[in-house]
């Protein structure tokens, strides 16, 4: 029973049809290890808007006073420091 499947073009087939499957899996593991960069990239940025989020925060009640006015003019505030 052996020998039927263990001929020489038997195993050089299934030696090619290995030797690919370890070159698509090299290929996955590429890609996955340049996802898994791109995950930890990722929530660092989540990590860094979510503290500006904080930082930024207003609270929504207003116990503010409110004035109201009109910008009657503008100062180049740059060019007076030259």
């Amino acid at each position: 029973m052996q020998s039927e499947i263990d001929g020489p073009s038997e195993t050089n087939s299934l030696k090619q049809y290995i030797s690919k499957l370890k070159a698509e899996n090299n290929k996955i593991m590429a890609v996955n290890f340049e996802l898994k960069a791109r995950v930890e990239k990722l929530k660092d940025k989540q990590l860094q808007i979510e503290l500006a989020k904080n930082l930024l925060s207003v609270p929504q009640e207003r116990d503010y006073l409110i004035t109201l006015g009109r910008v009657i003019g503008m100062n180049n505030c740059s060019s007076a420091h030259d």
